[in-house]
């Protein structure tokens, strides 16, 4: 779970929740009190693409409902494709 939270009168001593998230074991999003909040950063603070239903983590895009990194890489040394989900 993750809450998403603001300082309501800049001492912090009242913080309002503007939104509540909370995932399965693979990032997927199971409930979300405010959608309308329009925070993009989501599973383990990464930026979810919603058109594409993919997060970025900086290198490379994470499916949620695979479980894995789905890309084709080439590995730098041998120039052999390598999936980054069979190596990580």
């Amino acid at each position: 779970m993750r809450a998403i939270v603001r300082d309501a009168g800049g001492y912090g001593n009242g913080l309002e929740v503007l939104d509540e998230i909370t995932y399965d074991s693979l990032g997927n999003v199971l409930s979300e009190t405010n959608p309308a909040a329009g925070n993009r950063f989501k599973f383990t603070a990464r930026e979810l693409d919603a058109a594409l239903s993919l997060y970025y983590y900086r290198a490379r895009w994470y499916d949620p409902q695979l479980g894995r990194f789905p890309e084709v890489v080439r590995h730098p040394a041998t120039s052999d494709p390598v999936r980054h989900s069979a190596t990580s």
